[in-house]
């Protein structure tokens, strides 16, 4: 679905053709749609990766972080023009929204396997 975003959004800025207007996209559900994505895809390569190989995690890690991004830029696409002239690095703020809170997840799991191969066991002692 990304991939598809990602030419899709090529394609309207190749043509000239321009997707503005198509529908009533605003910053706060731009924003709000990648947070959703982010928190979303963050925990679901969490769920994935938990048994995967080291070299598995590597490259689905860049897989999942770059392509889903493409989706806001398409929806920032069909904004309407006004929009789009008076914000136009919105798309990559929502690009960082989305990095922010998958991350999230991420770095906690990966605290998490930390201390569980670090044997630390003064929690459970108490």
């Amino acid at each position: 679905m990304g991939l598809s975003a990602w030419c899709v959004a090529l394609a309207a800025l190749l043509t000239g053709r321009g997707l503005a207007g198509m529908s009533r996209m605003s910053l706060y559900p731009l924003y709000f749609s990648g947070a959703v994505m982010g928190w979303g895809l963050g925990n679901l390569y969490v769920a994935r990766t938990r048994s995967a190989l080291r070299a598995v995690k590597r490259i689905l890690l860049p897989l999942y972080l770059l392509t889903p991004p493409g989706v806001l830029f398409l929806l920032w696409a069909t904004a309407d023009d006004l929009y789009q002239k008076m914000i136009p690095l919105a798309p990559v703020y929502a690009s960082g929204v989305f990095a922010i809170f998958f991350l999230v997840p991420v770095s906690f799991a990966r605290q998490r396997r930390w201390e569980v191969k670090s044997g630390d066991r003064e929690l459970d002692d108490r």
